[in-house]
């Protein structure tokens, strides 16, 4: 039986640049190695015991109409087919509709194979507009391999863990076997291209104050996780952040390489809901704003 690959490249990008750089960054300051990332899927759609069918990639063609370099390359490599949303106002468009259509296809030859053909699918993404693909997948009971990028608990939606059979995650030292991060921009302009952060210290590298380093934290994470922040502290308000999103004790221990003294376990407790209220407003903001910047450069 076969396994399909269905990559969110747009995840990729963010979430990757960020885990090895600190900042989200623009394409542009970004290099992948195809080849290594078709390996590195291919080997790990293998190790399902299933036999990897083909890597469906989905992207959005830059504003001004050309290819990427990168897209170049996936076009160009056997055993991808390169599937190209829109870019609009600096957002992808059309991207997650694509993968939604993809996977329920890929569910309906797993029915009319009658499980014969299709076991599985290994799924890089992280948004919950893709839940509709993946609950066509599990109602037929096709395998479901989520991977993300670590922190994967943070940047992936639990619409997509709830249903996946295992969920893996690349750490920053197979990211940056995958990756190349340029220094055309620096930290001020990579968080401009996000939307999020505001270019102060950056939370993996130990600098800048308790408050500052919470901040990047908080401002790298996808608006999906935020969601889910601000749901959880409005549904348990009598539980301290630490309780209710451990993920981000742990991020920010990691953050400043260090464990937290009482004081400022205090002080995480006390200020983090305001920074996490603060970015779930604009997020809310930039839903309502079409020109807004995307979250993907």
């Amino acid at each position: 039986m076969h396994i399909a690959i269905f990559v969110d490249a747009g995840y990729l990008y963010a979430q990757g640049s960020a885990l090895i750089s600190g900042h989200v960054l623009r394409r542009e300051a970004i290099r992948l190695d195809v080849g290594a990332v078709q390996r590195r899927l291919t080997e790990l759609a293998a190790e399902t015991g299933l036999r990897p069918f083909r890597i469906f990639w989905y992207d959005a063609r830059p504003e001004n109409g050309s290819l990427t370099q990168d897209q170049e390359d996936v076009r160009k490599a056997g055993g991808f087919t390169l599937r190209l949303g829109n870019m609009v106002y600096g957002r992808q468009k059309g991207v997650d509709s694509q993968i939604v259509i993809d996977l329920v296809k890929w569910a309906e030859i797993a029915e009319w194979a009658g499980g014969d053909a299709v076991g599985g699918a290994l799924v890089l993404a992280g948004d919950a507009d893709i839940a509709p693909g993946i609950e066509a997948l599990r109602d037929r009971r096709v395998e479901i391999h989520l991977l993300g990028i670590e922190p994967a608990g943070g940047s992936l939606s639990r619409h997509l863990t709830d249903a996946a059979a295992s969920v893996r995650e690349w750490d920053a030292g197979v990211v940056g076997e995958l990756m190349e991060t340029g220094k055309r921009y620096g930290p001020r302009d990579a968080a401009r291209t996000d939307g999020r952060t505001d270019g102060r210290a950056d939370g993996r590298t130990g600098s800048g104050s308790l408050a500052d380093v919470l901040s990047a934290i908080i401002g790298r994470q996808r608006p999906s996780a935020i969601e889910r922040f601000a749901d959880k502290m409005e549904r348990y308000p009598d539980r301290s952040v630490e309780e209710n999103i451990p993920f981000l004790t742990a991020s920010l221990r990691k953050g400043l390489r260090r464990s937290l003294t009482d004081s400022e376990r205090d002080e995480f407790n006390r200020i983090c809901p305001g920074l996490i209220r603060a970015r779930h407003s604009e997020i809310l903001q930039e839903d309502e704003d079409p020109e807004a910047p995307g979250r993907y450069g």
